[in-house]
């Protein structure tokens, strides 16, 4: 009996367990608060009013993180944190953009750049542990199977849009990293069209933003930094932080053990 706990501990160590999580992501379902269906295998990424509030929504589509001139550029940070006792070897990290009134069949965004820090970069002493500002680090990029929109019921009733559909946009990222929290300081570039595109935020179903969303966008040109922030639909509505979504997939190595996981900046409990 002992032997053969052994052995099975042996190979329990070597397996390979892939997960995902999805939780508070973009998707808000497939019909829009005024009962407007999605089109067939889409969802919609609606902005949100809080709970009970029927007379104050989001009002920011995407932010803009993107290159698209040598006078427009804009990279976009947010974190994430490695829990105590683990190592992650990260393969890739998948961001998500649109482009207003694109309707090809295949995505605008072909090239990624991606710079992660051991702490906020826009903050003095941070230091970069993998990448930069300028490497094209693009891996591939596909239709997210989701139409951002704005709110549908609050505070007026409108018909949702279909005129920006989001791409999922997959950057290399091979690193090892050990536990701690981190900054992804991230950009895209759209070579179809001369306009820039749009990175959406978070999107939770009933609530505006939460305390602790802390995403910053970074003028590259004038080398500034600013918090994120929904002002609100109408005027008079409270500002919201906001977070962007990313999802890094990874092997997780802890007391010997080996998984293959997710870890999905959009999933959080509530």
């Amino acid at each position: 009996m002992k032997r053969t706990s052994i052995l099975l501990a042996i190979a329990m160590a070597n397996i390979t367990i892939a997960q995902s999580s999805s939780n508070g992501e973009l998707s808000t379902g497939s019909s829009s608060k005024n009962g407007t269906a999605a089109p067939t295998g889409y969802t919609w990424s609606e902005l949100q009013n809080n709970t009970g509030n029927t007379t104050e929504s989001n009002t920011s589509l995407g932010q803009g993180g993107t290159y698209s001139a040598s006078t427009t550029s804009y990279f976009l940070a947010d974190d994430f944190t490695i829990p105590t006792g683990e190592q992650w070897d990260i393969v890739s990290i998948d961001f998500f953009a649109y482009q207003t009134n694109y309707t090809g069949t295949t995505s605008p965004f072909n090239t990624v750049r991606v710079n992660i820090f051991s702490s906020d970069p826009s903050v003095s002493g941070a230091t970069s542990v993998f990448g930069d500002d300028t490497t094209n680090r693009f891996a591939s990029s596909a239709d997210a199977l989701m139409y951002r929109t704005g709110n549908t019921m609050v505070p007026n009733t409108v018909t949702p849009g279909t005129i920006r559909k989001i791409w999922k946009v997959k950057a290399n990222t091979p690193v090892k990293l050990n536990a701690g929290t981190y900054w992804i300081k991230y950009q895209l570039q759209n070579v179809v069209m001369a306009n820039a595109g749009f990175l959406p935020p978070v999107t939770i179903v009933g609530f505006r933003g939460l305390p602790t969303f802390n995403a910053k966008q970074n003028d590259a040109i004038n080398n500034t930094w600013t918090s994120i922030v929904d002002d609100g639909n109408p005027n008079s509505a409270p500002d919201y932080p906001l977070d962007m979504p990313f999802v890094i997939t990874y092997t997780k190595t802890t007391l010997g053990a080996t998984e293959v996981l997710q870890y999905d900046n959009r999933v959080r409990l509530y």
